[in-house]
């Protein structure tokens, strides 16, 4: 009975994240309402209600289990960039829906600050050792960068009609990102051998 019970949950719960992020897709957050979740997902209201407190509630859950998906990838791969993005990629896939309707809605790219904060300090403490040691500062601008462009990389893929692979798109900002980040510690290291970088490493 339990399994059957938890197996009911799963897709109840499925069916109202699903039915909520296609009414995100078409109009802003503040103007969806229960009622309008609850005919699309063919459930009554008490039902709504026993999972959820309200609209936000159900947004903010949405945005813990993403970022949690996310956050358990990289603890896991925290010494292995390559196989993180490779299986960052595959994740973002499996929740092509959550992501096409978030990065084409500007007003929801809120969430998407926060999944580029969860990466910020492995990427900083990289960047501030040894033997690059720029300031960090300037590693935050670095982050900043690889992270809009990781973004803009992945919204691009999901709105493509001709879809490629998700080890395929992994293996392109794999190396776009290890090509332009070389170029600027290159660069970096340069400023520093003529003295131009005036930066404190503990800004």
């Amino acid at each position: 009975m339990g399994i059957k019970m938890d197996r009911r949950v799963v897709y109840t719960t499925h069916i109202i994240k699903k039915s909520f992020l296609e009414l995100l897709s078409e109009k802003k957050l503040n103007k969806i309402t229960v009622q309008e979740i609850c005919k699309k997902a063919d459930i009554n209201r008490a039902t709504f209600y026993a999972h959820y407190a309200d609209i936000y509630d159900l947004m903010h859950q949405i945005e813990s289990e993403i970022i949690q998906g996310v956050q358990a990838i990289l603890d896991n791969y925290a010494s292995n960039r390559d196989g993180g993005i490779m299986l960052l990629t595959k994740f973002i896939e499996e929740n092509a829906e959550f992501y096409n309707t978030f990065l084409n809605n500007r007003e929801n790219w809120e969430l998407m600050d926060k999944l580029s904060d969860t990466t910020q300090e492995s990427s900083i403490k990289r960047w501030t050792s040894e033997p690059v040691r720029m300031s960090r500062r300037e590693a935050e601008y670095l982050h900043t960068f690889s992270a809009g462009c990781f973004l803009s990389i992945i919204k691009k893929w999901l709105s493509d009609h001709e879809k490629v692979s998700a080890e395929e798109i992994a293996r392109m900002i794999i190396i776009l990102l290890e090509s332009s980040t070389q170029a600027f510690l290159e660069a970096y290291k340069e400023r520093q051998g003529d003295g131009t970088t005036k930066c404190n490493p503990d800004d």
